[in-house]
């Protein structure tokens, strides 16, 4: 009888099924005073993106993002076209784009 030999394997479950988008980013223009931030949440919410978004002393808005690629692309719209309703959106900077394993946040917060 032959004997097979089996690759040595990981179990499934630790195995990541998707690998997640990350990036930072900034937001300049009109953005604070504006409920910039809470809608923000509003939409990472809706697209089960991870992160947090504050207020920078330089008056621009900043964060980190975390989601599935489909949710990135779409809230990276939302930052560079959409706004809340009264921001107008200068420019947006997006540094440190990656795929990751695994979250760094539980939810998406705003500081």
């Amino acid at each position: 009888m032959d004997t097979i030999s089996v690759p040595q394997t990981k179990p499934l479950d630790t195995i990541p099924l998707q690998r997640i988008a990350s990036l930072r980013f900034e937001v300049s223009g009109r953005v604070q005073g504006v409920h910039f931030r809470r809608y923000m949440k509003f939409h990472a919410m809706k697209l089960d993106i991870r992160g947090y978004v504050s207020h920078s002393p330089t008056g621009s808005v900043v964060g980190v993002i975390q989601g599935s690629l489909e949710s990135i692309i779409m809230m990276k719209r939302w930052l560079t076209e959409i706004g809340s309703p009264d921001s107008h959106i200068e420019r947006v900077k997006f540094e440190e784009e990656e795929m990751i394993d695994e979250y760094s946040f539980d939810e998406f917060t705003v500081r």
